[in-house]
């Protein structure tokens, strides 16, 4: 039977680097949830100034 120590080290290591590398993406995605939550608030903050957006606009706004 092979010495596995090698590629179970090398195996270990990946799996670290896709840990760290998911946790800075949630990170990512939690901050621009954020983002458009706030700019969500403030559609709707100038919607209640200003009146409702038309509905051609908010499907280039979606778009």
């Amino acid at each position: 039977m092979e010495n596995l120590s090698p590629e179970v080290d090398e195996l270990r290591a990946e799996v670290h680097r896709l840990q760290a590398e998911n946790h800075d993406f949630r990170q990512q995605a939690g901050y621009w949830n954020s983002r458009h939550r706030d700019n969500l608030n403030r559609v709707n903050v100038l919607e209640l100034k200003v009146g409702p957006t038309p509905r051609v606009f908010r499907a280039l706004l979606a778009a």
